[in-house]
């Protein structure tokens, strides 16, 4: 028997997102660049050349790459920049950035006609601070979940705030059409797989959220944000 969650799984599918920048003529003249799966757009200590804007898959950023102490700070989508640092004259990447999924394509857009951009553009500089500020904004919020929070709540927090970015409304109900291993979970919230696989199960038997095939259906996202506590 099909449920109607898994109904709402089979034919979902990925909206696209407007790619921020597009109205400067940055992508006139650049090709994007096509990436695999787990292969990285840059790693810790390499040169910091371009500002990289994602056309379409999944990518995550992060400290420590490769070990099982792994720290993942961001997870980002068709639209989204990264890289931004080096328009404040980092050198040197001071973390990953790894593919997540097959077929993800990036526009690299180098520093010098970034610079160019900005001198010529009188928007320019607003528009991506705009960008830039949201995504601190962000950043700011997820630490003080991992200050404040209990295992619990920074597992639930996480789930919340990815279905609300990263996912729509289907019916009364948000679907994630990307949803992450418990291990990824786990180095996004500093918590264990362990605590990931209990809390998960938690919620399912609450017939708070339903999972299927690296999907998400929140089934209740106003009882769902109740169990978050705060300290």
């Amino acid at each position: 028997m099909v449920t109607a969650s898994q109904s709402y799984l089979k034919r979902a599918k990925i909206e696209e997102t407007p790619l921020p920048l597009a109205g400067m003529g940055f992508f006139d003249h650049l090709e994007p660049v096509s990436y695999k799966k787990n292969q990285f757009l840059f790693m810790p200590g390499d040169p910091s050349k371009h500002l990289y804007v994602i056309k379409n898959g999944l990518i995550r950023t992060g400290l420590y790459p490769g070990e099982e102490r792994s720290i993942i700070t961001s997870i980002l989508k068709s639209g989204d920049i990264l890289g931004e640092k080096v328009i404040f004259g980092e050198e040197k990447r001071s973390e990953f950035a790894q593919v997540i999924d097959d077929n993800t394509e990036v526009y690299q857009i180098p520093l010098a006609m970034l610079q160019k951009k900005m001198d010529d553009t009188n928007n320019l500089c607003f528009d991506i601070t705009q960008i830039i500020g949201r995504k601190l904004l962000k950043t700011h919020r997820r630490l003080e979940t991992l200050v404040f929070n209990d295992a619990q709540s920074r597992i639930i927090q996480l789930l919340i705030e990815l279905v609300k970015e990263n996912g729509y409304r289907v019916g009364y109900e948000m679907f994630l059409p990307r949803f992450f291993t418990h291990k990824e979970i786990a180095q996004m919230t500093n918590t264990s797989r362990q605590t990931v696989t209990t809390v998960l199960n938690k919620l399912k038997s609450l017939n708070l959220i339903y999972i299927r095939k690296h999907q998400l259906l929140v089934r209740d996202m106003q009882n769902l944000e109740a169990l978050v506590v705060t300290n």
